[in-house]
């Protein structure tokens, strides 16, 4: 019987974050879709998809009112 591979949260988002390096070195920018728009104690939450998948976002109390984001459902966006 094998044993299975229990990872931590952390070590998992740290190899995600090494792949996506090793792949695209620069910033990654995503078009999508916005969906789900909620805010909570200032920071605003949100589904980007398209037809095939979907990602969650957060855009952090700072980052919201620093770039002054107005964001809704159904935009196209670029971020």
């Amino acid at each position: 019987m094998e044993k299975d591979n229990v990872y931590s949260v952390s070590d998992l988002c740290i190899a995600i974050q090494l792949c996506l390096l090793r792949r695209w070195p620069q910033p990654v920018k995503v078009m999508g879709e916005i969906s789900n728009v909620r805010v909570s104690r200032g920071h605003l939450y949100m589904t980007l998809k398209d037809v095939d998948a979907l990602i969650n976002v957060v855009f952090w109390r700072y980052d919201k009112y620093k770039k002054r984001v107005d964001l809704q459902d159904g935009q196209k966006v670029k971020i």
